[in-house]
């Protein structure tokens, strides 16, 4: 049985000890017991393919910047796969006596289990060498199928091979004229009667131990074959081929014996067969506490830059700079991808000179917690920290960088948006060559989305950077548009400040072609309709998209606003390719279910079933609502307008014919204004303001 602290495992080559580096105090050799329960150490079953994929993570992920190219020392003595990428997926966050950096990387089961074969790869052995592992080997052979019989397969090469979990047509290479073989061990727990139930389209044939036990022959849709065996407990030879010639496809075997009362799938567990394997260490390794003997402490040298000593104690400057510390070695800058050509200082890690100046503290905080990522193109991987100690950087990043006003912004206005919008464009300074913007891929190098800065960086920075982004950052490939600092780059440069500000909302540029999608539409100057059913709500909606990037859906059979949201608008293949049957969901982001409530009473208390008299459209294509409610007529109406930060909706109420009570439902994270139920007069026009 092995039981340790996975700190333990990987603590001491996470954080190499060099003749700059502090070496571990002696206080700190007695390591915390694991938080982890003990475990039986097992084989762990591998491939080529997932050791490639490792050790390209290991490469590309930024893990160079602590780690050497070849992994981590001596760790298959140590664990097994199973621990280390449990470790890898959900890491303990360390304490402050903990000798291991922050370790959460926000990595996938299949990333933490392809790392954890490539680092554990002493352990592989060869599938004669390996014990019997759960699961199938498969073979699919690409052949013409002329008929329901079995084909021969002598003298054919299977088209792919593998190992799979569960029967089924899904490992097939192509859809049509194929024949799949599944083979494997199969583990009997009880001796006595089992029934198999084998379904295919088309074909199918089920052997144990070589006996032949069901036939499923026909070029048709979907059968089922019933049969059952005497078998003994143990293990029994096994396979199953299946045929297609066209159509669909399908493959499934069932059991039912002792234990078994009802059909169901034969569990993985039940199947083995020879393959790869990681065999961790034969010997037990002793539980903790660990005396672990430390090297001799070198004393962390004090400087003036008190951040700089604590990011060094933390690992922050093994990948980035601040001052004239940290940054990666040569051997690791090489190792930094990305999928956009950005040059080779574009790939690198961000210097945190001035940070708390450039970025927003909340920026700061999401992106330390992996809320938010504006370099996706790369694919090194920032540290996931828990939110206690990511409020903590985030905090000391702002109280010591920030300056006197640089989160002051610009005057807003729409005429400010309109310039800006022209300014990103083709005609302008063609910003959309090199960013995205709004999700929408320009025509160039994807870089950072434009929509993500005014969340991002602080007013001043982004000023100052638009002025001289040579001098900020030396390399980059964004050239200097503004050689003048004046009167007109400034008002330029705010300009873009606040189309910015409008994020998901913000009106697209000239020159950018939103992706090509047959069913998604796109607003243009005037509003556009769709009738449609939404998810959740009911066959009879109407959704407005609108050129503000802020749209809402209104809900015709129970004559309520249900969604609000932002960006994308809506993707209309449901309706046209479903004849309405398939449910709609919004496209964009900052979506908002407002809850399901009638709005309207009359102010003398009678009871009226309300009734949609239609909508009707005005010279600009924005429609008003009409609704009967005994012998009020009701007008509800909405636009949306920019504001800084983004957009708001403002929807407007009119009655004729009597007084109405007026109680909106909201939704979690919208504001109104006015929020508390109010009378409209016979008459009478007011304005709600939603904002979220």
């Amino acid at each position: 049985m092995l039981t340790f602290p996975l700190l333990f495992l990987l603590s001491g080559p996470i954080r190499p000890i060099t003749a700059q580096e502090p070496a571990i105090p002696a206080e700190v050799n007695q390591l915390p017991e694991a938080p982890y329960a003990a475990f039986e150490a097992e084989p762990s079953p591998v491939s080529q393919g997932l050791l490639d994929h490792g050790e390209s993570l290991w490469r590309e992920l930024g893990c160079l910047a602590c780690h050497q190219s070849t992994g981590i020392s001596r760790l298959g003595t140590r664990t097994d796969m199973r621990s280390l990428a449990g470790f890898l997926e959900s890491p303990p966050q360390p304490d402050v006596y903990d000798r291991a950096f922050p370790h959460d990387f926000g990595l996938s089961s299949q990333e933490s289990a392809a790392l954890s074969a490539f680092l554990l790869r002493e352990q592989r052995v060869t599938a004669d060498k390996a014990p019997p592992q759960p699961g199938l080997k498969w073979e699919c052979y690409e052949m013409n199928i002329e008929d329901e019989s079995l084909p021969s397969i002598d003298g054919h090469s299977p088209a792919a091979t593998g190992v799979a979990d569960f029967i089924g047509p899904e490992v097939r290479t192509r859809d049509n004229h194929f024949l799949l073989r599944f083979q494997a061990e199969l583990l009997v727990p009880q001796e006595g009667e089992w029934t198999f139930h084998l379904t295919s389209d088309d074909s199918s044939w089920l052997w144990i131990d070589g006996e032949k036990i069901i036939s499923n022959e026909a070029l048709a849709p979907e059968r089922v074959v019933i049969q059952s065996a005497n078998l003994t407990k143990g293990v029994h030879l096994f396979e199953v081929r299946m045929t297609e010639a066209a159509g669909g496809e399908i493959l499934e075997l069932e059991w039912e014996g002792p234990g078994f009362p009802e059909p169901a799938e034969i569990p993985t567990e039940n199947f083995r067969v020879q393959r790869e394997a990681l065999i961790p260490p034969p010997h037990p390794l002793e539980h903790g506490p660990f005396n672990i003997p430390a090297p001799k402490y070198q004393k962390l040298e004090e400087t003036d830059d008190i951040v700089g000593d604590h990011m060094k104690l933390d690992g922050c400057l093994s990948c980035h700079t601040r001052g004239d510390r940290g940054g990666l070695a040569e051997s690791a800058r090489v190792s930094f991808v990305g999928e956009e050509d950005l040059g080779f200082e574009g790939r690198l890690p961000p210097s945190l000179d001035k940070v708390g100046h450039r970025l927003r503290e909340a920026w700061i905080l999401e992106h330390l917690t992996n809320e938010r990522r504006a370099r996706p193109y790369l694919r090194a991987r920032c540290v996931v920290l828990e939110e206690s100690q990511a409020k903590r950087w985030a905090g000391i990043f702002s109280r010591v960088d920030s300056t006197p006003g640089d989160e002051v912004e610009p005057t807003f206005a729409d005429s400010a948006i309109e310039e800006g919008q022209f300014l990103a464009g083709i005609q302008g300074k063609n910003c959309i060559e090199c960013h995205r913007v709004a999700g929408h891929d320009g025509p160039s190098i994807q870089a950072m989305d434009l929509a993500l800065q005014y969340d991002r960086v602080k007013p001043e920075w982004f000023l100052e950077w638009l002025q001289a982004p040579v001098k900020h950052r030396p390399g980059t490939r964004m050239p200097r548009f503004w050689p003048m600092s004046n009167s007109r780059s400034k008002r330029e440069q705010e300009a873009l400040r606040a189309w910015t500000s409008l994020g998901p909302a913000m009106p697209l540029p000239s020159g950018l072609i939103p992706k090509s999608d047959t069913y998604a539409l796109e607003p243009g100057e005037r509003p556009l309709l769709h009738g449609c059913s939404l998810s959740d709500l009911s066959a009879r909606c109407i959704a407005v998209g609108t050129s503000h990037r802020t749209h809402y859906a209104y809900d015709l059979e129970h004559l309520q606003l249900r969604w609000i949201w932002r960006g994308a608008f809506l993707n209309a293949e449901g309706t046209w390719r479903g004849r309405n049957l398939v449910e709609l969901e919004p496209a964009g982001i900052d979506h908002v279910i407002l809850d399901s409530k009638f709005p309207f009473s009359l102010a003398d208390k009678s009871a009226h079933e309300p009734k949609l008299l239609g909508w009707q459209l005005d010279a600009e294509g924005w429609p008003t609502f009409r609704i009967q409610l005994g012998d009020v007529e009701i007008h509800d109406s909405m636009r949306p307008r920019w504001i800084a930060g983004g957009s708001e909706f403002v929807r407007t109420f009119s009655a004729k014919g009597g007084d109405l009570t007026i109680d909106l439902p909201k939704g979690e994270g919208v504001e109104l204004s006015p929020a508390e139920p109010f009378l409209l007069q016979d008459g009478e026009t007011r304005e709600v303001i939603y904002q979220w």
